[in-house]
């Protein structure tokens, strides 16, 4: 049939026969089969798999990565609070020695930038993103090349940094503070 087809246009003179010809001549040489286009689609969508694959192992990571940062700005101001306060008032900074199933209470509630929270309110009503408890003790044990012996002026403070969504999952900084004199 595509030979009576051809045969047929080569007969025709006038001016769109020769123009239908030049463009059937074209179409056949420059185009991209169907196949073609189905392999190419199939390549595309395979290597697109994989990339998406990578999606959720870069949010845990940047996820990671933005906890690590926060939590070290809470160990940093809780730090300044203890390194600034006199000597004998770094008790104070227990504000809530008691426990909660076993565990120290929260002293401190920080919001997801590091900020502090210090409205009730908002404590009361969960306003915040990490919580922080300290445990103090007044005397530290130095070791020595005797003995271990326990220094009056110095104070080991444990800070215990969590997430409210990951309760389980503790970040523990012991802080040295030595007694500045005041």
């Amino acid at each position: 049939m595509g030979q009576v087809f051809s045969a047929a246009l080569s007969t025709g003179t006038d001016a769109s026969t020769q123009t239908f010809k030049r463009a059937l001549r074209s179409s056949s040489r420059g185009a991209f089969s169907l196949v073609e286009i189905m392999l190419s689609l199939g390549i595309i969508s395979f290597a697109f798999v994989g990339l998406l694959g990578l999606i959720p192992v870069g949010l845990n990571t940047a996820a990671t990565s933005i906890d690590a940062t926060v939590e070290t700005q809470i160990m940093q101001r809780v730090t300044a609070v203890a390194r600034q306060a006199k000597f004998s008032e770094l008790p104070q900074m227990d504000r809530d020695p008691s426990k909660n199933n076993g565990e120290e209470a929260p002293d401190f509630f920080f919001d997801e930038q590091a900020n502090e929270v210090i409205d009730p309110a908002a404590i009361t009503a969960r306003n915040y993103v990490y919580t922080a408890a300290v445990t103090l003790l007044k005397e530290t044990k130095v070791p020595s090349n005797k003995a271990t012996f326990l220094n009056p002026n110095l104070a080991t403070l444990n800070l215990h940094i969590r997430r409210i969504s990951a309760p389980r999952e503790v970040r523990l900084v012991s802080l040295f503070i030595a007694n500045n004199g005041q």
